[in-house]
């Protein structure tokens, strides 16, 4: 009785995606999992709106920098710091934190409770499976340290938990606390520990694994994650670093990123035709016309992308 009673509501639960989220490009990029997880990070620190942030494994930066980027584009007074048990920053990730972010994020060594007052981080993310020794300290700073609202990110949950002490940790990590697991890329475990968590989280973490609007979800971030991906392989951001050496190589400069721009536009309206057909093809309200015509446009759209995607493996 209760599944017939919450199940029509929730199908009608609709993801939100801001014009920023679709358009948004990491600036600090290397090949790793974590490309795939960047539009759902978008969109939680859209939605948390965090007054602090710690990630626990920096590692080449990319998911610590991503989120610093998005604070900065956003424009929150979020503070952030990222931690290496260790203290073994890489000096590229140094130089990036000081340069890019050196006004509200921080590098630190070893995992403590000094310096976050209690109830102070609203999301921790923790990059890969700690080693053993730290296990203790990030189950701390989570209890501890936390705020209401506060969000626990664990990434790499595919990947990095395989051993049975990893997933012993992760078990403990979690708890009984509600949860919601995206299994794209690496995959990402978002859980809710603090008392009060947001409603828009809770509600999808309240969902069975099984139900649609949980899945449309989880599909919706699997297929921008992809995109994002995709994007990466054509144009890694590192490719474009040298300085332009002549008139003809600046001229191929600039038709490179125009058009990797307009690519990023049309894969995104593709993207969002992709949703809208499947949302209502799911509900069944489409005529069979209006699919048709939908249709068309979406291979229009990806036929330009491909054409795209291979004027830019010439210029590459």
């Amino acid at each position: 009785m209760k599944t017939e009673q919450t199940q029509p509501e929730a199908q009608n639960t609709r993801l939100s995606l801001s014009p920023e989220l679709l358009l948004w490009r990491a600036d600090y990029l290397y090949e790793c999992g974590y490309i795939q997880q960047l539009p759902l990070a978008y969109w939680l620190v859209e939605l948390l709106v965090p007054r602090r942030f710690v990630q626990i494994g920096v590692h080449k930066g990319v998911s610590y920098f991503a989120i610093c980027q998005m604070i900065d584009d956003l424009q929150l007074a979020t503070g952030c710091t990222g931690i290496d048990p260790t203290g073994d920053f890489a000096l590229p990730v140094q130089n990036h934190n000081d340069q890019a972010y050196g006004d509200f994020s921080a590098l630190v060594s070893g995992i403590t409770l000094d310096g976050y007052p209690q109830g102070s981080i609203d999301l921790l993310q923790i990059n890969g499976a700690p080693d053993v020794q730290s296990r203790a300290d990030v189950l701390a700073l989570c209890r501890d340290r936390l705020s209401p609202q506060g969000v626990v990110l664990v990434h790499g949950i595919n990947t990095g938990f395989s051993a049975p002490d990893a997933r012993a940790f992760l078990r403990e990590l979690a708890g009984d606390m509600p949860v919601i697991r995206f299994d794209h890329g690496d995959g990402l475990l978002v859980i809710l520990r603090g008392r009060a968590p947001n409603a828009t989280l809770l509600e999808l973490a309240e969902m069975p694994a099984t139900h649609l609007a949980l899945a449309r979800v989880q599909k919706s971030f699997a297929r921008l994650g992809k995109m994002h991906m995709m994007e990466f392989g054509i144009c890694p951001p590192q490719a474009q670093a040298a300085a332009p050496q002549n008139i003809e190589t600046a001229l191929t400069e600039q038709a490179h990123t125009l058009a990797h721009k307009h690519t990023q536009d049309l894969v995104v309206l593709a993207l969002q035709l992709e949703q809208l057909t499947q949302e209502k093809a799911e509900a069944g309200r489409d005529s069979e016309a209006e699919m048709k015509a939908m249709q068309v446009e979406q291979d229009r759209l990806r036929t330009i992308i491909s054409r795209l995607e291979e004027g830019l493996a010439i210029v590459a």
